[in-house]
């Protein structure tokens, strides 16, 4: 779907259990980030310069463990980093102009 004219809501992945890749990049998309809650599988997600409202606590990623790649761009993420200290695969985490994300990256580091 990236870089297509597709507009719609994240609510339609509510419902995919077995999804793995999610790249909506310069789509226009809007909803809430409580979606992937259902998508525990989930290994890429690509929002990066999308249209639209996004918005929802980064807590909603404790239980995606095979999250590798996570790029949210210009979004209204709230939460604590420290969810992802046991997403060991997770290689690039992307979360610019996040809202009110904290964080202690010595505690990400697990030091």
């Amino acid at each position: 779907l990236s870089h297509s004219q597709v507009e719609g809501s994240l609510e339609v992945f509510q419902s995919h259990s077995k999804l793995k890749v999610l790249d909506v990049e310069g789509t226009t998309i809007e909803g809430s980030i409580e979606v992937f809650q259902s998508t525990p599988s989930l290994q890429v997600l690509n929002m990066v310069g999308t249209l639209g409202r996004v918005s929802g606590d980064i807590k909603v990623f404790e239980h995606t463990k095979d999250l590798k790649v996570l790029r949210l761009n210009a979004t209204e993420l709230v939460g604590d980093m420290r969810v992802f200290r046991f997403t060991q695969g997770l290689r690039e985490l992307n979360l610019v102009n996040a809202l009110e994300v904290t964080a202690n990256l010595l505690e990400l580091l697990g030091n």
